[in-house]
């Protein structure tokens, strides 16, 4: 398992920044990737998604309580629209050029 960080504003204050933590599983992972996978191939389970991702992502085995902060907004990229999501900085986050290659990583695969 891989300690992953993500960056998050917590709800209600704009200035109060926080992170994530958490340990990466593989099961976990394949299980929101197939949670993924539906909402981008079905129409319902895309609508479904929509509705409430906080209970489509802990169906998937997430632990609610590095959900209870979150705002999640849900997008659809299509055919001849992607969306770039700018993240909050991680101001700690350590070496700067690895932080900013996962920065890229991201994007680049999110455009795939």
């Amino acid at each position: 398992m891989r300690l992953r960080t993500i960056p998050t504003v917590k709800r209600g204050s704009e200035d109060e920044s926080g992170s994530l933590t958490f340990a990466t599983d593989p099961v976990a992972c394949l299980k929101v990737g197939k949670l993924i996978y539906k909402a981008a191939t079905d129409q319902d389970e895309f609508q479904n998604f929509v509705a409430d991702p906080i209970a489509a992502l802990e169906d998937a085995g997430i632990d609610p309580s590095q959900l209870a902060q979150l705002q999640i907004n849900v997008v659809r990229d299509d055919a001849s629209t992607v969306h770039i999501v700018i993240p909050v900085v991680n101001e700690n986050k350590g070496t700067l050029d690895i932080y900013l290659q996962e920065l890229g990583f991201v994007t680049i695969m999110g455009c795939r």
